[in-house]
């Protein structure tokens, strides 16, 4: 057997098995960074947009991914958000370009929301809340690669009465992320 042999071989061996563990990948992790909005609603006077760092980390199933995801949501100078939570993907597709909905549920800890007045003393409280989100994406993955890249939307909803004697339940962030997956 010639050595031109072996190495032809060799290298259609080693291209099938590449192209078995890539149609296999089942696990992935997700930086996004991009901007979380909150506009002032009745029981939040500090609102504001900036920056927003999340990350996650995924195991696929088919088209479906379960996240475990968390961030930091700067919405303004004064306030800040950590979220945390679980999460779902369902592309919308197979080829480069996926469209997907994703959505999760989780904790936020959130500092500098409310200003408030005692006694003549202002100063603005922490509140932590458990939310939905729900958000559009897209993710381009690349032929014979782990890396892909990613843009989405997300609506994120307080889904409890931080102050019952104000009765509001409704829309807290907005956060549009871009970023990358690496897959394994």
């Amino acid at each position: 057997m010639s050595a031109r042999a072996v190495l032809f071989g060799v290298l259609i061996a080693g291209a099938l098995v590449t192209r078995t563990a890539q149609a296999q990948r089942i696990g992935e992790f997700s930086l996004r960074g991009g901007t979380a909005t909150a506009t002032p609603a009745s029981d939040s006077v500090v609102g504001g947009t900036g920056p927003s760092v999340e990350a996650s980390f995924g195991t696929r199933f088919g088209s479906f991914v379960v996240l475990l995801e968390a961030g930091y949501l700067g919405v303004s100078s004064d306030r800040h958000v950590w979220r945390y939570g679980v999460g779902a993907r369902y592309e919308l597709g197979r080829g480069p370009w996926r469209p997907y909905l994703v959505g999760g549920l989780g904790g936020y800890d959130d500092t500098g929301r409310r200003l408030e007045n005692i006694e003549g003393v202002v100063f603005t409280s922490d509140l932590s809340w458990f939310g939905i989100n729900a958000g559009l994406g897209v993710r381009r993955a690349f032929e014979h690669s782990p890396f892909s890249l990613l843009a989405e939307s997300r609506l994120h909803v307080r889904m409890q009465e931080a102050y019952p004697e104000m009765g509001a339940i409704g829309l807290e962030l907005v956060t549009v992320l871009v970023g990358g997956t690496v897959s394994w």
